[in-house]
């Protein structure tokens, strides 16, 4: 989505233009959304920021690569939507478009939470133009929201809370933009062959529950190691290390049948993301739990391990984007 910055101004300027015509599109975006348990709203404010209405548009952006349709999911994304099923010609239709699009913010929000980087990373590498898409699209979801939300909708109160929390974040302030880039480090040999054996269920889970695949194999490899056996002193089990009655809330009944792991780690890890919100604060209930982390005034629990913990598997996420998305790493969706 590394368009020319000028696009953001054009787009501002005829977004009221636009606006009906998404509205045409309405159902893919609640259908998107509620897959990917986004504020429909939100999905709408990020179409709206995209260079053109029409879903057959194709922009050629500055470093070469290619942006298709509504969302403007960019040709970076095309082998690991291949992966998936989705051709380029697919990107063309626009439900399917608005879908990939979904998915795609659904990673960043998942990587780096509802912060001005999670929202701007769908747009841009640079932490500058990151920080005006966000603040553009964060101002436009509070105008839809106040559209088309009313006191009978059970989700307005949360999203309005969630708009106001972002406005006065300090994530969201320039001054807090800069944070260290972190180089992939070559796995162990050993390691390597463990985590390719279970890629493709980690890759199928996060899609399937919205949450990125980097944020679920980083937390097996903190967990387990890749070891679909591993027991912990609290009977911790399996790849995820689910304790039973985690294991047993989220329909797993075998935590060490990797498969079923996975799939009650991904579940979790969807539920805590949609609890707090934050990356960090639900890798903190991972580990924790979820009770922890509230009775501490929904703050990272003043345990040592937990302390040490949320960094490191922040650590490993980002070790992990940068070895498997080489291609469309810090790329948007657009540019993503």
């Amino acid at each position: 989505m590394f368009r020319a910055f000028t696009s953001l101004a054009l787009v501002l300027a005829s977004q009221q233009a636009a606006a009906s015509a998404y509205e045409s599109y309405r159902s893919c975006f609640e259908a998107a959304a509620k897959q990917q348990h986004l504020p429909v709203e939100v999905l709408i404010a990020v179409a709206e920021q995209q260079p053109a209405s029409n879903p057959k548009t194709t922009v050629t952006n500055k470093d070469g690569s290619r942006s298709y349709g509504l969302m403007s999911i960019n040709s970076r994304w095309l082998p690991k939507l291949k992966e998936h099923g989705v051709s380029r010609q697919d990107l063309y239709d626009p439900c399917t478009n608005i879908h990939v699009g979904a998915w795609i913010f659904a990673q960043h929000i998942a990587q780096d939470g509802w912060t001005w980087r999670g929202i701007g990373s769908y747009y841009a590498k640079s932490d500058r133009l990151r920080l005006q898409f966000a603040t553009n699209v964060i101002q436009r979801w509070k105008t839809l929201s106040g559209e088309q939300t009313t006191a009978q909708d059970p989700d307005a109160e949360r999203f309005q809370a969630k708009i106001a929390w972002l406005q006065r974040s300090p994530y969201m302030h320039w001054s807090q933009a800069q944070s260290p880039q972190t180089k992939s480090k070559p796995l162990p040999a050993s390691l390597k062959v463990r985590r390719a054996q279970y890629d493709g269920l980690i890759q199928s889970a996060a899609l399937r529950h919205g949450i990125s695949a980097e944020l679920l194999h980083a937390v097996i490899r903190a967990e387990s190691n890749y070891n679909p056996k591993a027991v912990s002193p609290k009977n911790a089990q399996g790849l995820t290390q689910l304790i039973p009655a985690t294991a047993k809330r989220f329909g797993v009944t075998d935590a060490f049948d990797p498969q079923q792991a996975i799939e009650g780690g991904a579940k979790y890890l969807r539920w805590l993301l949609d609890k707090f919100g934050s990356t960090e604060l639900a890798l903190a209930g991972y580990n924790a739990g979820e009770g922890a982390v509230m009775k501490h005034g929904n703050q990272i629990p003043p345990y040592k391990e937990t302390q040490a913990y949320v960094p490191k598997v922040i650590r490993y996420m980002r070790e992990e984007r940068q070895r498997t998305l080489v291609s469309v790493s810090g790329s948007s969706a657009s540019s993503s």
